[in-house]
């Protein structure tokens, strides 16, 4: 007996922490969320690799007139579908736990018809009357591109019901492929396009390229959706309560579309005022939204594919009452998005500039992605923690947080863009996603869903972040002169990753979990 106490007792922790990891559910998260995330990048690097085609083959004035046409379609697209992808997944996560199959194709069919009306009538609208609002549009070329793109917002808007489904029965791999293929499609035919030799305006084929790209991907999903045998029920019996609950993240994607085409509009007036000229005011607004941005918001796709798996277990755990799990969910999902941001911020603030001049062959573009990459952190908070909100049903709390910080970016450009220019756009981004994620984490530490542990790790990485930018930023200095740009960038990207990688895990290490093991 003695021989197997003691046997017992020297036991390898690491076996120890082998049996923990196979007893919990953190394998199957990781392996859903990295299939996912692998899918969705490959989607964004054919869109971030098209966009360059796009500057480079419209020119940043021509380049910035196709992004203040979409930012003003944004307003349509979110009309159309608005919160319906997540409340339909809500609805079918719901009805799932309740074994109730009928209320799940009632929710499919209620989604549809909503998606369908939402997003036909205000182009209709917009087809008929639309002439009569080109004053409010920077540049008249918006207006027949606009009434292009109007066209994909039916089918994007039924596309979005779904993967809503599937989303709510913890599918991700089907809607993700089905999104790659849209923009495959978009990616492809968009270069046709561009590449024909026709009468056709540039911006006009990038609009059909848009659409086609729209109504491949519907025509697929729908095929597939009938394949599995889903069926359909009665519209009228869920349709009522569908919209109203997502109208609360409707509003927030309708204010965020405005915002956006607010500033597609407010933007270029306010450096106009200051004293740019009006091309160079678009021009500006095109390196933005167009170069600035999509570098920017790298993270925005890793932590989009990590809510879409978060959330539904989320929204389960919260109806099922599964405090402790969902509490480790709130946890992990927080955690994840925190060390992603302080993982890339000091990548990007140092190889910014050679990013820009490499891809885009801007150095306007390099130097604002060098300068804006501290909005990383509070952007990558902002998003994880309002999809958190939102599958707890506080929809109507996300919405006045975000109006919050709607009104910062506002104020910044109306105040900031004579002294600070185009930069206003950034410092107001920033505040923007600082205030929200500041709301959000408060209202989770009151309700006791995020605990002091995550502070520390967030204090912890903030402090970290410069120090490592700096390593970097000092290596960068030395090796460009010796070992050649190209070479350079891939030591200094390797230096700051390990570097940032292994503070993390001495950080993660702590004297209460090594007693446990």
């Amino acid at each position: 007996m003695r021989k197997i106490i003691y046997l017992c007792s020297h036991i390898s922790p690491l076996v120890r922490v082998q049996y923990r990891m196979k007893n919990t559910r953190v394998a199957p998260f990781l392996k859903t969320t990295a299939v996912v995330t692998a899918l969705t990048v490959i989607e964004r690097l054919l869109g971030f690799f098209y966009r360059i085609a796009l500057s480079k083959k419209l020119g940043e004035e021509l380049l910035g007139v196709y992004q203040v046409s979409f930012s003003v379609f944004g307003v349509f697209l979110t009309l159309g579908m608005g919160g319906l992808p997540i409340t339909v997944s809500r609805f079918i996560s719901r009805f799932k736990a309740e074994n109730n199959p009928q209320k799940q194709n009632e929710t499919l069919s209620a989604g549809f018809l909503i998606a369908f009306l939402c997003s036909f009538l205000p182009a209709l609208g917009f087809w008929l009357f639309g002439r009569f609002f080109t004053t409010l549009l920077p540049d008249e070329r918006c207006l027949p591109t606009l009434n292009i793109l109007l066209v994909g917002a039916i089918f994007s808007s039924l596309f979005a019901v779904l993967r809503g489904r599937q989303w709510g029965n913890k599918k991700f791999l089907a809607p993700s492929l089905f999104e790659l293929l849209e923009q495959s499609v978009l990616v492809l035919s968009g270069i046709l396009f561009l590449s024909l030799d026709s009468n056709v305006p540039l911006l006009e084929r990038v609009a059909w390229a848009n659409v086609l790209s729209y109504a491949v991907a519907f025509f697929v999903a729908l095929g597939f959706s009938i394949f599995e045998k889903n069926g359909f029920g009665s519209p009228l019996p869920l349709a009522k309560e569908l919209f109203r609950s997502s109208l609360p993240i409707t509003a927030v994607r309708i204010f965020s579309s405005l915002l956006v085409s607010a500033v597609a509009v407010l933007l270029p007036l306010m450096l106009v005022q200051s004293g740019t000229s009006n091309t160079d005011a678009i021009k500006l607004y095109g390196v933005l939204t167009g170069m600035v941005l999509p570098v920017l918001f790298i993270p925005a796709t890793l932590i989009g594919s990590l809510s879409l798996v978060l959330s539904p277990q989320l929204s389960e755990d919260f109806y099922k009452k599964n405090t402790v799990r969902l509490k480790r969910n709130i946890h992990r999902g927080l955690t994840l998005s925190v060390l992603l941001s302080g993982l890339l911020i000091p990548l990007v603030f140092v190889l910014g500039e050679d990013v820009g001049n490499l891809l885009f062959s801007s150095a306007t573009a390099g130097e604002m992605v060098k300068n804006g990459s501290p909005i990383l952190l509070p952007m990558s908070l902002s998003m994880i923690s309002t999809s958190i909100m939102n599958a707890l049903g506080n929809q109507k709390l996300s919405l006045k947080y975000y109006l919050f910080g709607a009104v910062t970016l506002i104020a910044s450009i109306v105040f900031l863009s004579s002294p600070l220019g185009a930069y206003s756009y950034l410092v107001g981004m920033g505040a923007n996603f600082s205030l929200t994620a500041v709301c959000n984490l408060v209202f989770l530490w009151k309700n006791r869903l995020v605990s002091s542990g995550f502070f520390k790790k967030l204090s912890l990485v903030c402090a970290l972040v410069l120090p490592v930018a700096l390593s970097g930023q000092f290596l960068k200095a030395i090796c460009v002169q010796t070992l050649g740009a190209y070479f350079s960038i891939a030591l200094i990207g390797l230096e700051i990753t390990g570097f940032a990688l292994a503070l993390w895990f001495f950080t993660q290490k702590s004297p209460n979990r090594r007693k446990k093991l």
